[in-house]
């Protein structure tokens, strides 16, 4: 079973990753969209949810806080 975590990220520094991955500016739009495409589910303003199969598409360094759920 794919354990599923309640995490906090930091947007500003996802965004510049994306950004620069991209090589363009990336707005929280995209941002939201590119984190819905990689099925990360938001629970809040600042929480989301996701197997932990997924998290491994953002950078630890982007994981501020990170709690299992299952």
């Amino acid at each position: 079973m794919n354990k599923r975590f309640r995490v906090r990220l930091d947007m500003r520094l996802l965004t510049e990753h994306l950004s620069r991955e991209d090589g363009a500016p990336k707005t929280e739009a995209e941002v939201l969209q590119w984190l819905a495409e990689a099925r990360f589910v938001r629970e809040d303003e600042t929480h989301w949810i996701v197997a932990e199969a997924d998290l491994g598409q953002v950078e630890p360094a982007e994981v501020l806080e990170a709690e299992p759920l299952d």
